[in-house]
């Protein structure tokens, strides 16, 4: 975590990087304390340490009658999304990577799924995804992990990070819209924000416009974490992985053809 830190933040003392990562810590903690206490989605309306913002962009959709994909980062205290916006639609889902242990695994499936919200193994996500976005549903999508081979390589607090599109494919495939949504800790409530719709690139080279859609909402999520690194989990190693031949970078290095390594 500290690495990680004093990488992202140069221009941070080894003394204040120990100190982010300590309250990142402590945050973590926040939010397994919140977990276990995940009302359902009907009660939110009635806690009083939830607090929105922007729903009306949610709401937007639905009234132009398309599905959205509420993108967003290990930040805050994630686990409530579900809830949140369960609360304020008909039909939701989520994707996620199931964990090793099954009997962990069935515990916290069991916590996430009292908000009604659809489980959607990391497998599945384009065949369900696909599937929930047709029927004008709201897909849940964490994007700040390390991706495996395939995936596009964008800067992300100063270093390249292997990117999922998945977001973007399927965005193109369903015209759903696109909400940034995050959380943040601001005193002892959560804080919910759904931003502004961002809209597509219309490059005409596909791979470039999806790498343009990632970039940007990369772009959404260095915002956060630079204005809260407190809120965000170092513990996660976000750059592992290394760009290979015949993966892309973007933006693409000046004088290098699409699919490139950089020089």
């Amino acid at each position: 975590m500290r690495k990680n830190a004093q990488l992202a933040f140069p221009e941070k003392s080894a003394e204040e990087c120990e100190r982010l990562t300590e309250a990142s810590i402590k945050n973590i903690a926040r939010g397994v304390a919140a977990f276990v206490r995940l009302p359902p989605a009907e009660d939110i309306g009635h806690t009083d340490w939830i607090v929105g913002h922007g729903i009306e962009h949610l709401h937007q959709a639905y009234a132009e009658g398309k599905g959205a994909i509420t993108f967003t980062a290990h930040y805050g205290c994630w686990e409530i999304l579900p809830s949140f916006i369960m609360h304020n639609c008909k039909k939701g889902g989520i994707v996620a990577r199931p964990l090793d242990n099954p009997r962990l695994e069935m515990m916290i499936a069991r916590t996430r799924s009292v908000s009604g919200t659809q489980m959607i193994p990391r497998k599945n996500m384009l065949r369900q995804g696909l599937r929930l976005l047709h029927e004008k549903g709201v897909l849940g999508i964490l994007i700040d992990q390390n991706f495996a081979p395939g995936g596009i390589f964008v800067d992300f607090l100063g270093r390249l990070a292997s990117t999922s599109p998945v977001v973007s494919i399927l965005a193109r495939r369903t015209g759903a819209v696109v909400l940034p949504t995050h959380t943040r800790w601001i005193g002892d409530k959560v804080h919910v924000f759904i931003e502004p719709p961002l809209a597509p690139s219309d490059d005409t080279d596909l791979d470039i416009a999806m790498a343009k859609d990632t970039l940007a909402m990369t772009q959404a999520i260095e915002r956060w974490v630079r204005e809260d690194p407190t809120q965000w989990l170092w513990l996660h190693n976000r750059w592992k992985r290394r760009p290979e031949a015949g993966e892309l970078i973007y933006p693409v290095p000046q004088g290098e053809m699409k699919g490139s390594l950089r020089a």
